[in-house]
């Protein structure tokens, strides 16, 4: 279960659970939204203050494109999420 999810089943606000754990508001609210993934230490944190409904593998972020599964192409950025190689279908498919 993403964290998120929990919160709203619990109808806890993100600065209540960060106050309760003992971490930073903005930490939290960061995980909470996807924005950075948590230490191994904080992810154990927060499964045992979720009481295990949120695990450490339920914060991992998603992967994202990091070569082009059309040209192969290494993406220049972590983030870039389409291919930016000159002539790849895959480039002019979200350019068009």
């Amino acid at each position: 279960m993403k964290l998120l999810d929990h919160l709203k089943e619990t109808d806890e606000r993100v600065e209540d659970f960060a106050s309760r754990i003992g971490e930073a508001r903005s930490t939290i609210r960061k995980i909470v939204y996807g924005q950075r993934q948590p230490s191994l230490p904080l992810a154990v944190k927060i499964e045992r203050a979720t009481k295990g409904a949120v695990t450490p593998a339920d914060m991992l972020l998603e992967a994202v494109l990091a070569v082009c599964p059309e040209c192969h192409v290494r993406a220049e950025h972590p983030s870039v999420r389409i291919c930016t190689s000159r002539g790849c279908p895959m480039a002019q498919q979200v350019a068009a």
